[in-house]
């Protein structure tokens, strides 16, 4: 089932969070994308939030997935924990629209 067409922002750049067992965090680039494209380059499960903290209570990402956050433009931060390991969790802002 497909819930949109992911468009990254014109002036976009991915921001890599270079995770590992403790919460790493990076701040986003000001925006008009209302989400985020998350890329886990890792061999392992991945957490993620927006804000300056994450947890394993967080959004999962498993091991070398993609998965899209609406977390609205304002956001400001990001951050990952690893559930084992280090690596990097690639973030790039952009907007949902319809297929």
């Amino acid at each position: 089932m497909s819930f949109g067409r992911w468009t990254p922002d014109a002036h976009a750049n991915t921001i890599a969070v270079t995770a590992n067992t403790a919460s790493a965090s990076a701040s986003l680039p000001p925006t008009t994308g209302e989400a985020v494209l998350i890329t886990n380059t890792t061999g392992y499960l991945a957490f993620v939030a927006v804000g300056p903290v994450a947890t394993v209570n967080d959004l999962p990402c498993p091991a070398g997935s993609q998965t899209v956050l609406q977390c609205g433009r304002y956001a400001s931060a990001v951050s990952a924990i690893l559930q084992a390991g280090t690596g990097s969790i690639l973030f790039t802002r952009g907007s949902l629209g319809a297929n």
